[in-house]
């Protein structure tokens, strides 16, 4: 299943991919309120993995992923994480 996709774009190394502490992230600020960068984004469609090289203590304490524009200082996209499936 696809936890969502990306459209009207083109591949840039100015967007990235994180993990949040925040469920909604619509703002810098939002990312920023705690965040885990984990690489730029690899590709706009398919199936996608992304190495986490620093421990987390709690997978759960984060609550969604986001691509964000560092170019821009703009979130490009989020989806929420439930680990409840």
């Amino acid at each position: 299943s696809n936890l969502f996709s990306i459209s009207n774009a083109e591949l840039s190394p100015d967007l990235g991919i994180y993990l949040a502490t925040k469920a909604i992230v619509n703002t810098k600020e939002d990312l920023d309120a705690g965040n885990m960068y984990l690489g730029e984004l690899t590709a706009l469609s398919g199936s996608q993995e992304y190495q986490i090289v620093t421990p987390i203590a709690n997978i759960n304490d984060f609550n969604s992923i986001v691509i964000y524009h560092s170019s821009y200082n703009a979130v490009y996209s989020y989806t929420t994480l439930n680990y409840n499936q």
